[in-house]
Parts: structure tokens; sequence; C-alpha cells
């Protein structure tokens, strides 16, 4: 691998770690006793650390060079987790089981605006089987004809339950 992109990979692997315990180039310069032109380099990816200041910053962040130094997995969705499950951790244990009841609170939500969705879902699927059989079998006692204005607000209806959100 070329050393730009060791550079661009200890750069990312910086600013996930600094992400994942919530610090800023300062404290950690500070901490580290590090030149923030320097750590900024780094983070920059316009240089690259010695190993025993990346040995320094693994120590700091609880992982191994490694971490550091190798490409990861990328996602946001992990970055985001771990960085509040550790603001969880924090919380006393009162505030933990707030969070968990508003958890399970939202998650029941959601289920029921699922099961209401799958519900007209189905209804609809229903009548639209029902009024294509009676078109196919030419029935002229048809139960229903869709109005093209029935089928707009059909339309509108199915597309706002798709996109629906929880209220925060």
């Amino acid at each position: 691998m070329s050393d730009l992109g060791n550079k661009k990979i200890m750069a990312e692997n910086i600013r996930y770690y600094m992400a994942l315990h919530d610090v800023t180039q300062t404290e950690i310069c500070n901490t580290l006793k590090i030149k923030m032109p320097t750590f900024s380099d780094w983070v920059n990816a316009k240089t690259y650390p010695r190993i025993d200041k990346i040995e320094l910053m693994a120590n700091y962040f609880g992982i191994s060079k490694s971490d550091l130094v190798e490409e990861r997995n990328k996602t946001n969705d992990t970055i985001f987790l771990n960085k509040h499950f550790q603001k969880y951790q924090k919380l006393s244990p009162d505030n933990q089981q707030t969070v968990n009841n508003l958890i399970d609170d939202l998650s029941e939500k959601q289920k029921i605006q699922d099961e209401k969705f799958e519900a007209a879902l189905q209804e609809v699927k229903e009548k639209a089987q029902r009024q294509a059989l009676l078109i196919a079998y030419g029935g002229k006692n048809k139960i229903h004809e869709f109005t093209d204005e029935e089928l707009a607000k059909l339309d509108k209806w199915i597309e706002e339950q798709k996109s629906q959100k929880l209220p925060k």
C-alpha cells in the first residue's frame, strides 16, 4: 500500500477513535504532550506518526496499535452506537431505566404503526384483487370501481405511511 494510503487510514482511524471517545485534538495534545500542528497533520493525512506516538495514542484510546494502523470496516452506525453507549453507561441506574423504558415505548409504537400499515396495505391488496377478478371475469355486478381521485388518494396515503416517522 502506498504511503498516502497509510496516512489516510491512520487519519480516519484517529478521527474515528476521537469521535468514539468524544475528545478534541486539543484534549489529546494536552494529555499526550503532542504539538497541535503535528497532531493536525496526522488527522489530515499530511504526515504519518512515528511508532512511539502510535503506541502512545493506542494506549490513550485503550486499543492496539493495529487498530490505528490497519484499515477497518467503516460504519457510521458503529461510531454512533459506541458513542451513545458510552454516554448511557455514565448514566445513573434510574436514568438508564428511563432510557430503556423510552426505547421500549418507541419500539412498541413503531410496531403498532407497522402493524396498522401492513393491515391497511393487506386490505388494499385484497380489494384490488377482488376488483381485478371482477374485471377479469367481466362481471357486470362490480363491487366497486376505483375512480382516478380514489386511486390518487390511495397512492398518497400509501406514500405517507411508508415515510411516516415516529414523533420525537
